[in-house]
């Protein structure tokens, strides 16, 4: 069922069972081949709790974005947007992990992370959108086409039991990290940079961050459609394998079929009702 078996865990924790999960980012490949997660994760003390970490990222996508809407006084405040995105970087990718190494996972801290991380997108994006480096509409957007895979993700969660955190090689992580590199790019260059101009329908000047957001639409608006045909046609075959496809195919299985006649069916519903009026 599982289009990815680079990583995956099926536990019973706190008398529920925990989806079975896959990720093949290129950033978790070169995580595990160095052994990074289990490094950091020992020398996490022990007072420092996945509530904690979560908290703290939350906190710091918000600084983020602050930090971004400054970047329309002094471009230098790109330093503290990136130093905060690396916060929430780390504390995204490993309150799960230190949850699930101290075996404290819950349905109430998988609802929270996911529901900050939801939220945190918003404010990143709303932040940058409101700066001169990025138009609002290209910021929106890319939050719209990842509420859409996020969604989709969830969806597929429920009717698949996978949870894939993974598309074309790439996660969320990558995709902060880029955004880190663009930060740091902007450090050296004029800000806004304006890479050129469009004068039809309206005068816009499209800026560096606006071509990396069109870019990013395209990659989000790819991996979507692609993702959710990919569901559709999974789910569609399953249904052929287990289940009847039509009204009719189930009405002659039920009527019709080896072990029971329309006639037997009958005569079941004359027997019940004849008990009941005894």
């Amino acid at each position: 069922m599982t289009d990815s078996d680079t990583s995956k865990w099926i536990k019973i924790q706190n008398g529920y069972q925990i989806e079975q999960r896959t990720d093949n980012s290129l950033l978790f490949v070169l995580e595990e081949k160095l052994q990074i997660p289990n490094r950091i994760l020992r020398l996490i003390p022990h007072f420092v709790t996945p509530r904690a970490l979560m908290t703290t990222g939350f906190i710091s996508a918000i600084l983020a974005g602050l930090c971004f809407y400054l970047t329309t006084f002094s471009k230098y405040w790109f330093i503290g947007s990136s130093i905060f995105l690396l916060v929430y970087l780390f504390c995204d990718r490993y309150d799960g992990r230190l949850a699930r190494l101290r075996g404290i996972t819950s349905k109430r801290g998988y609802y929270a992370d996911h529901m900050f991380d939801t939220l945190a997108i918003l404010i990143i994006f709303t932040g940058l959108g409101i700066s001169p480096g990025l138009k609002f509409i290209i910021g929106i957007s890319i939050v719209v086409l990842y509420y859409i895979i996020a969604i989709n993700t969830f969806l597929m969660t429920y009717v698949r039991g996978v949870f894939n955190v993974t598309f074309l090689r790439l996660s969320p992580a990558e995709a902060i990290l880029l955004l880190v590199g663009f930060c740091l790019i902007s450090l050296f260059f004029p800000y806004p940079l304006i890479i050129f101009k469009i004068n039809f329908p309206l005068s816009e000047k499209i800026t560096l961050l606006d071509l990396a957001g069109i870019g990013a639409l395209l990659v989000f608006f790819y991996i979507a459609t692609s993702s959710i045909v990919k569901n559709f046609t999974y789910l569609e075959q399953f249904e052929k394998k287990y289940h009847v496809e039509t009204v009719w195919e189930y009405f002659k299985k039920v009527f019709f079929g080896k072990k029971t006649s329309c006639l037997n069916k009958i005569l079941t519903q004359v027997n019940k009702l004849s008990q009941k009026k005894k």
